[in-house]
């Protein structure tokens, strides 16, 4: 079933409640794509991209149809920029740069920015270029879109065409005779054969080959597109631009207008409207990516803080494991060093006691003679004397010893618990 304006209408609404997703989200690529697309929809611009190889005389080929030679031609390939031929009350032109900028330039200066030779590898930094023309055949919105030819000597001129495809609503397909299709060339409209069922093809410089060589490539190429693409008795247009700017309409050029004509009238509406609604589903995707992006980045800092709680929790256990196994290692160092000084203590005192009997008993013996009092007191003061004589120096003895093993104790408990508790340090 056919589009009809308001199903455009909708579609351009939909993509437009998509550009506002994407501001939201910050996706300003997304955003703008978006909004240039419902822009050129309610305008009824209908991109109609010239894909081929280069030298197929692609830039040749829109001059002809605009009947003029405004875009540049020559042996030397354009460089990455896309152009776009679109209507206007006067030829001009202008230049769009990876800035948003929009800066007005003179035809003339054209192959300042599309050409290899004044843009080389577009060190410009051009996006496009709109060249504005009064020409019959855009009047109805449709624009003409020149691409870098694949297979020349930049990489970017390929990537660029490719990169544009998602943006076209129909193709104008420019083969040529040698070879008739190339494996990149097939490449390509299989992939803009995803975009688009819009399709135009036609084979340039027909001035260069016989008349047996032109049905050759003809039917040889048909046959082809029908094989690869799923165009079974597509109309392949013979033609020459060079004979068109010369001024003769020769072979099928009056065909290929009528048909690019009526691509212009009659399927504008469907190819638009196709167009955005396949526009709105792949900018949808990218706004959802985005959006799970964003809340992928929102929930990261939680669930890493959970994680690190988690982890924080599991090094508190264990640390608290750790500090009580240094503790019962203590205690126990503690309570050995008890029973070693208990232990001395005994061994020393019993000495001391053999040595404070004999003390006193001598200091007795001396003091026999003396009266019951005087006996009593020489006996008190004789056992103070034994006492401090035997016993304080095995006391501080043991006070030196016990110092010395809580010491070495000490130390040796310092580093266990520093190689339990580094882990959590």
């Amino acid at each position: 079933m056919r589009a009809s304006p308001a199903d455009v209408a909708r579609a351009v609404h939909r993509i437009e409640v998509v550009a506002g997703a994407a501001d939201d989200l910050g996706a300003s690529a997304v955003a703008s794509e978006a909004r240039a697309l419902a822009v050129r929809a309610r305008e009824g611009r209908l991109f109609v991209a010239c894909l081929g190889q280069f030298k197929r005389g692609k830039s040749s080929l829109i001059n002809a149809l605009v009947g003029e030679p405004i875009l540049p031609t020559g042996v030397l390939p354009v460089t990455a920029v896309v152009t776009i031929l679109r209507h206007g009350a006067m030829t001009s032109a202008r230049v769009h740069d990876d800035h948003g900028g929009m800066t007005a330039i003179a035809v003339s200066d054209l192959p300042a920015y599309v050409t290899e030779a004044g843009n080389p590898d577009n060190v410009k930094r051009i996006v496009a270029v709109e060249v504005f023309h009064p020409s019959p055949l855009l009047a109805g919105g449709l624009c003409l879109v020149d691409t870098p030819g694949l297979g020349s000597s930049s990489a970017l001129a390929t990537e660029v065409t490719e990169r544009f495809v998602p943006q076209i609503d129909a193709v104008l397909a420019v083969l040529g005779a040698d070879p008739p299709v190339t494996r990149d060339e097939l490449a390509l409209l299989e992939r803009a054969s995803v975009e688009t069922r819009e399709f135009v093809f036609v084979i340039n410089k027909a001035d260069k080959l016989s008349d047996a060589e032109l049905v050759d490539v003809q039917v040889f190429t048909a046959r082809l597109l029908a094989d690869r693409l799923g165009h079974p008795g597509a109309r392949v247009f013979i033609v020459s631009a060079a004979e068109r700017l010369a001024g003769e309409r020769t072979r099928d050029w009056d065909r290929l207008e009528a048909a690019l004509v009526a691509l212009g009238a009659d399927g504008r509406t469907a190819a638009l409207g196709a167009h955005v609604e396949r526009a709105a589903d792949r900018l949808e995707r990218q706004v959802r990516y985005a959006l799970e992006e964003a809340e992928a980045a929102l929930d990261a800092p939680a669930a890493v803080m959970a994680q690190r709680i988690a982890d924080l929790r599991r090094h508190v256990d264990e640390a608290t494991r750790a500090a009580a196994d240094v503790s019962l290692l203590l205690a126990a160092e503690q309570g050995a060093i008890i029973r070693r000084i208990r232990e001395d203590a005994e061994a020393a005192l019993t000495g001391a006691r053999d040595a404070a009997s004999r003390e006193l008993r001598a200091a007795i013996t001396t003091a026999s003679d003396a009266g019951t009092a005087r006996l009593r007191q020489v006996a008190f003061t004789a056992a103070a004397e034994a006492a401090r004589h035997a016993v304080e120096p095995q006391l501080v003895a043991l006070e030196h010893l016990a110092a010395d093993a809580y010491r070495q104790a000490s130390a040796r408990f310092v580093q266990v618990a520093n190689e339990r508790l580094a882990p959590f340090t």
